[in-house]
């Protein structure tokens, strides 16, 4: 999909549930920030940002959304999340010192010089779910993540995201002390005995050293590279030299949703009626500018 810019038709049922899951936590997110920047504001808020996010989740389900089976649902899971929600309400509730969101779906652009061939500098266009101020006055950068089951040490320990949302900030000129996984959990909780609370969500903080974000950073331009190199060669070329560099992972195995169109690919089979039937051209976002406000 990087290369060849597609998308799939029809999305899986699992992932229209971590989509309906993001936005609504989305709709919470952002009407917290709209009633304004400073920590008193946005607690008043929040309880009324409450109201409006099931408001939204209750106009999805009257729109046809199902859960999709084998997997918690949608209100289960942002019950769940409401109960402990990591980094906002728990503290407000707790009448600690708070946490304070900044800006939501914020978009940013990070452009680079080290690009091959003719045409535009290099680009890294982001889009970041929560920027926050933490209790200790830090800004954090949170991603939500909808998952199976948490992330393990070693899984956050690899995982390049956050780190690359670091890197490519601090390269723009913002302040970033740390990142943060928001992690919801959409297995399906056992029939025999109640899930407790703090098996559904957790944060997982990611301080990344400095050696680690210039690694993260050029791994990501030198991909970024190799895409932009083989869209510059014709179709036939260009699915030769392609790379599946997950190939064989348990992640490609399972779960992409391009699974179908490689293994067609590696038997020598008729990728283009795969192509025209199960996939479209993926849409494109408006134009990303970086967002001085944050």
């Amino acid at each position: 999909s990087y290369g060849m810019k597609i998308e799939p038709v029809k999305a899986s049922t699992g992932q229209g549930l971590v989509t309906r899951s993001h936005e609504m936590l989305q709709v919470l997110d952002e009407t917290v920030l709209e009633a304004g920047s400073t920590a008193t504001k946005q607690k008043a808020a929040y309880p009324g940002a409450v109201i409006k996010m099931w408001e939204a989740v209750d106009k999805v389900y009257e729109e046809g959304y199902e859960d999709p089976p084998k997997r918690a649902g949608l209100r289960q899971i942002l019950e769940n999340y409401l109960e402990q929600e990591p980094f906002i309400d728990r503290t407000w509730s707790e009448d600690k010192r708070p946490w304070v969101i900044l800006a939501v779906e914020k978009e940013f652009n990070f452009r680079y010089d080290d690009s091959p061939g003719e045409g535009e500098a290099g680009q890294y266009p982001f889009v970041i779910d929560v920027i926050a101020r933490d209790p200790n006055k830090k800004i954090v950068v949170v991603d939500h993540k909808f998952t199976y089951d948490f992330y393990s040490t070693d899984d956050v320990e690899l995982k390049p995201q956050i780190v690359k949302y670091i890197g490519a900030l601090r390269s723009l000129g913002f302040k970033v002390h740390y990142g943060m996984y928001n992690l919801l959990r959409t297995r399906e909780a056992p029939k025999t005995k109640a899930r407790p609370v703090e098996e559904w969500t957790k944060t997982i903080p990611v301080r990344a050293s400095l050696t680690r974000v210039q690694r993260t950073m050029t791994e990501q331009i030198l991909i970024a590279n190799t895409v932009k190199s083989l869209d510059l060669l014709d179709e036939e070329e260009r699915d030769l030299m392609a790379v599946r560099s997950a190939a064989g992972s348990d992640t490609c195995i399972r779960m992409c949703s391009f699974r179908d169109l490689c293994i067609e690919q590696l038997r020598g089979g008729n990728t283009q009626l795969l192509l025209t039937t199960y996939y479209k051209p993926k849409k494109k976002r408006e134009q990303i500018e970086v967002s001085e406000e944050v």
